[in-house]
């Protein structure tokens, strides 16, 4: 790897908080004036990107981080099912019962005092099913131009049949 200047070394570090560019370039030093084309520039480079390479490398190494859990969590949300909330008659389930990938896949719970003793209402947010689904089949590759095995995507095939034909049916 090729020898970083001390501020291109800092706009590495910088780049890691939150992976915008221009604001990474703004905290090295860069002028706020040129930050963007520097964080551009900066990104363009062989020897920052082997620096940033290795630093994301350390980061999911350290936080034990790795595609198969991202995906597996991926998985959770796009593919739960609300029926496991519930118990056999009906009733919610204690969120301390419900399996990990259920548990994890709620965004937020909100429980609503009833005017009798007992009287309880929940409100259940999960994460979005549909983004999940989306970032699977963009992992997994169905969503590219022409299919892997070289036939022709569905909407490519739309796009060939020409609208006299689609009258006729």
């Amino acid at each position: 790897m090729c020898h970083l200047s001390s501020k291109q070394e800092r706009f590495c570090l910088e780049y890691m908080v939150d992976l915008n560019a221009k604001k990474a370039a703004i905290r090295a030093g860069y002028s706020p004036h040129t930050a963007m084309e520097q964080g551009y520039q900066l990104l363009q480079k062989t020897s920052v990107q082997s620096k940033l390479t290795m630093l994301m490398e350390e980061r999911a190494s350290r936080l034990e981080v790795n595609a198969d859990l991202v995906v597996d969590g991926l998985k959770n949300i796009a593919f739960r099912d609300i029926r496991d909330l519930f118990g056999k008659n009906g009733e919610l389930l204690p969120i301390a019962s419900l399996p990990r990938g259920l548990a994890t896949s709620i965004s937020a719970i909100e429980i609503i005092e009833g005017p009798g003793l007992g009287q309880r209402t929940y409100k259940i947010n999960f994460y979005s099913k549909i983004r999940a689904l989306e970032l699977l089949g963009k992992h997994v590759g169905f969503f590219k131009k022409e299919s892997p095995v070289g036939q022709p995507s569905l909407a490519k095939l739309i796009g060939q049949i020409n609208k006299p034909e689609i009258k006729d049916l």
